[in-house]
């Protein structure tokens, strides 16, 4: 019976592990709210191989601005005049808070 308890606790363990590992690889919560729709706007949150980016599209389907980044999109925000979004880089050690001009996606402003 002890030798089952303490096989079974080393695969707990081992598994808690692996799970870590796994998340920390693949940390990007794709779960997330990826698309808003806000006062006649669809904001969506693309992700490619080695970027991410917003683009924004009106209820016609007109494209209206796109905005690419090089780090990943952890968390963002429509507010009326901005778009704010919270993004690290690819390997974790920096993490970005940057602020778009809500209607053309022109970047107000950046700070590490």
């Amino acid at each position: 019976m002890r030798y089952f308890m303490t096989m079974l606790l080393i695969l707990f363990a081992t598994c808690s592990l692996s799970a870590k590992t796994i998340q920390s690889e693949f940390d990007y919560d794709f779960n997330k709210e990826r698309m808003i729709v806000d006062h006649g706007e669809i904001f969506l949150i693309s992700s490619l191989h080695n970027e991410d980016g917003v683009t924004v599209y009106n209820f016609n389907g007109q494209r209206l601005w796109e905005a690419r980044f090089h780090a990943k999109i952890i968390s963002w925000n429509v507010q009326p005049d901005v778009v704010l979004i919270f993004s690290k880089d690819r390997y974790g050690f920096s993490t970005f808070i940057t602020c778009l001009d809500r209607f053309t996606g022109r970047v107000l402003w950046e700070r590490p």
